[in-house]
């Protein structure tokens, strides 16, 4: 779903593992991520708070922050059934105006015609912060999902909470990742973004 800008959505995933996709504009966004109740999850303009995106029942949430320069943040989401924020930084997608036909994902012996769009970087720095509650909270911040050799994303891992994985960043865009431990004795452990004693190739992912 694309991202409301005037009005309020509700969605009841129900039972399973459910996921919702939530597009940005291809301007700057500042968004934040909240439970307002208990198995809920809100996504919701911060500078507009009337005007967002709720589930009820919600294993994943996948924010696409689109072109611009980004804000999101992502506050605790324990009790809200979340297991998982996704958060693509986002790229600058043209559309090329052609299109070519593929096989169908649920009929293999069908077609279906599909857009062919590039996608570039937006050079644009983007901001990800993940808040802490009053209590002690443990982060750990990791390099993940290595391709041809290379780490690709950066995944937090807060004990208790939702995970957050953040992927398509820049870091000589100016993209950034912020954790705020905030009240309790807390722990953020950034270790595992240096490497693990493989060839495989850990770059500055983030700053």
């Amino acid at each position: 779903v694309g991202m409301p800008t005037n009005f309020v959505q509700t969605i009841d995933a129900g039972g399973g593992h459910d996921f919702l996709v939530v597009s940005g504009s291809t301007a700057h966004d500042d968004l934040t991520v909240t439970s307002p109740a208990s198995s809920t999850v809100r996504l919701a303009q911060t500078n507009a708070p009337a005007n967002y995106v709720q589930a009820t029942h919600l294993e994943e949430l996948d924010v696409d922050l689109g072109a611009g320069a980004d804000q999101i943040t992502i506050n605790p989401l324990a009790g809200s059934g979340v297991q998982l924020v996704s958060v693509n930084a986002g790229q600058t997608v043209t559309d090329t105006g052609q299109s070519q036909l593929v096989t169908d994902p649920d009929n293999p012996n069908g077609k279906v015609r599909q857009e062919i769009v590039t996608t570039s970087p937006d050079n644009a720095a983007d901001t990800i912060t993940i808040n802490g509650g009053s209590s002690a909270d443990s982060f750990t911040v990791t390099a993940a999902d290595p391709v041809n050799g290379r780490m690709t994303d950066v995944r937090v891992l807060h004990t208790g909470d939702a995970d957050v994985i953040v992927s398509k960043q820049i870091r000589n865009e100016g993209d950034n990742l912020v954790i705020n431990g905030n009240g309790g004795n807390d722990r953020i452990d950034a270790s595992g973004l240096g490497g693990d004693g493989t060839p495989t190739v850990f770059p500055d992912l983030i700053a």
